[in-house]
């Protein structure tokens, strides 16, 4: 997933619209996968992407409604990684 804005006219907020990116479509390249201690489960790469087309049916939401979709998921995120560090 990954997060765009699509819209510069407005704030950065009101003009985000989210992704989905598939990997293995051409412009899409990995530079590096770190190995997280404690975190096995969890990827973490450094990647590239370069002149990447998305089709219409990735996106993630309605266009220019991605900010609502990234606040969504960070409320469930900040749950889990409090959780994780209790564990570690």
């Amino acid at each position: 997933m990954t997060f765009a804005i699509t819209d510069d006219t407005v704030d950065s907020k009101s003009g985000m619209t989210s992704f989905i990116v598939e990997p293995q479509w051409p412009g899409f390249s990995v530079i590096k996968d770190f190995d997280l201690f404690g975190r096995r489960g969890v990827h973490n790469t450094h990647f590239k992407m370069e002149n990447i087309e998305v089709p219409p049916e990735n996106m993630l939401g309605k266009k220019n409604q991605g900010f609502l979709v990234l606040m969504d998921e960070l409320d469930t995120e900040r749950i889990g990684i409090a959780a994780e560090g209790l564990g570690c």
